[in-house]
């Protein structure tokens, strides 16, 4: 169709395990941010202070503990240490377990994480409509690549309804929130009046935050 001509249609699928935000810190229990501060301290002082660099087992090991102590990103970076397996024997279904955990506890990477695993049926049954959800929960929270990956699911119609509009929309928040992806899809849309009024000069503008991006279909796009 000829709408949809040079639509980036890959689902972002790259694991998040980054480290705790000082939002995070300011949502936990003081018994909880107590125990996380040790447990963090404790990994800290080793990598610091030894001569020989800390296991990777060791640190999954202090993620999992703040995991049980509650705190949802050592949760989420556990999981993702399952899912590698990074210091311990590769686990998938252990990870979604770890990310189901994250996300419940309010971390959107754990949820953006649980919805990949869905999406391609890994550690868990394959489930197209779960997936969506998670990424829908996930982008409420303004995660970049949730956004993504679900406007792509409304574009293509996979796990929900096809619906240009919301994709369109979708697309936006990924870009504004600096997703190269995003901004090319969105590009897309403009260039072809797909959810969107046809505008080529938006779609050129948008060509270009892409690029700029490092979006390598985008800077070849500019380029006609």
């Amino acid at each position: 169709m000829k709408a949809q001509k040079g639509l980036h249609r890959d689902y972002a699928h790259s694991l998040y395990s980054s480290a705790m935000t000082s939002r995070e810190y300011s949502k936990m229990g003081r018994k909880c941010f107590q125990i996380c501060v040790f447990l963090y301290t404790i990994a800290l002082a080793l990598i610091c202070t030894t001569v020989e660099a800390v296991s990777e087992a060791r640190v999954t090991a202090l993620h999992e503990k703040s995991c049980h102590a509650g705190v949802s990103s050592g949760c989420r970076i556990a999981g993702a240490a399952y899912a590698k397996g990074l210091g311990v024997a590769k686990d998938d279904k252990k990870a979604s377990v770890l990310f189901r955990k994250a996300c419940d506890g309010g971390d959107r990477d754990g949820c953006y994480n649980l919805g990949v695993f869905y999406d391609v049926g890994r550690g868990v049954a394959k489930d197209n409509k779960q997936a969506a959800k998670l990424w829908a929960k996930a982008c409420g929270r303004n995660h970049a690549s949730s956004c993504y990956n679900l406007g792509v699911s409304y574009d293509v119609g996979k796990g929900v309804a096809k619906d240009n509009k919301k994709a369109a929309a979708l697309f936006k928040k990924a870009c504004d929130r600096k997703h190269a992806g995003g901004c090319f899809n969105l590009g897309v849309f403009y260039e072809n009046g797909r959810g969107v009024a046809k505008d080529h000069k938006k779609a050129a503008t948008l060509f270009k935050k892409a690029c700029d991006g490092g979006y390598a279909s985008a800077c070849s796009r500019m380029s006609r």
